[in-house]
C-alpha cells in the first residue's frame, strides 16, 4: 500500500485539475468519488462493518463510502488530498434516517451544503435491513433535479466497491432503462 506522499506523486496529475493556479476548483455535483450511505432501517453495527471492510478489501483500501448521520459529520473537501470515508462504523452509531423513504434521502443528499463538503450530491447508497439480509444487496439512488424520488436500482453488495471506484455515471441513463432490478 501506497504511502500518502507516494500517493499524491503517483496521481498528482490528475489532483492539479483541482488546484488550479493555486485557487481550489471543487468537484463537480456527481464528480465525487464519496458516496453517502444511509440507513433507512435498523441496521446491526456487526453488518455494516462487514460491508465496509469487504468493499475496502475489494477496492486495495480505499473507502469512498460515508456512513452519513449529519452534514457537519460530512468530510469537508481539501483539494488535492484524499479523504477517507467510513472504514468502520462506531459501536454506537445510530442512523437518524430510520423509518425515512428513499425521497427523504435524495432531499437530503441534495441538500448537502456546497462546497466544501466532499461527497457526492447525485449518487448515493440506501441501506434497508430486508433486502441487505435477504438478498445480500443495497439500493443505489441517482437524485433527480426538481424531483423528490430518485431513479433507484438494487446492486450486490459484493460489487459496490467497484461501482463506486470505477462506474461511468455518465452511463446512468442507458443502463437505469436496461437494468431489470429497478427499486420501486
Amino acid at each position: 500500500m501506497l504511502t500518502e506522499d507516494e500517493f499524491y506523486k503517483k496521481w498528482r496529475k490528475f489532483f492539479r485539475k483541482y488546484n488550479y493556479q493555486g485557487k481550489v476548483q471543487y468537484p463537480g455535483e456527481d464528480e465525487s468519488d464519496k458516496v453517502a450511505l444511509i440507513a433507512i432501517d435498523d441496521m446491526p453495527i456487526e453488518g455494516i462493518n462487514k460491508m465496509l471492510s469487504d468493499i475496502l478489501k475489494a477496492t486495495r483500501g480505499s473507502s469512498d463510502l460515508w456512513l452519513a448521520d449529519t452534514y457537519e459529520r460530512l468530510p469537508d473537501f481539501q483539494g488535492a488530498k484524499c479523504i477517507q470515508g467510513t472504514k468502520v462504523a462506531d459501536t454506537a452509531w445510530q442512523s437518524p434516517f430510520l423509518g425515512q423513504t428513499l425521497a427523504d434521502a435524495s432531499v437530503w443528499v441534495r441538500g448537502i451544503p456546497k462546497p466544501p463538503k466532499a461527497i457526492n450530491k447525485r449518487y448515493f447508497v440506501v441501506l434497508k435491513r430486508e433486502i441487505f439480509e435477504k438478498q445480500g444487496k443495497v439500493i443505489i439512488c441517482k437524485a433527480l433535479d426538481g424531483k423528490k424520488e430518485p431513479q433507484a436500482i438494487l446492486y450486490k453488495i459484493e460489487e459496490l466497491g467497484m461501482w463506486i471506484t470505477s462506474y461511468n455515471r455518465h452511463c446512468w441513463e442507458q443502463d437505469y432503462e436496461n437494468y431489470e432490478e429497478r427499486y420501486q
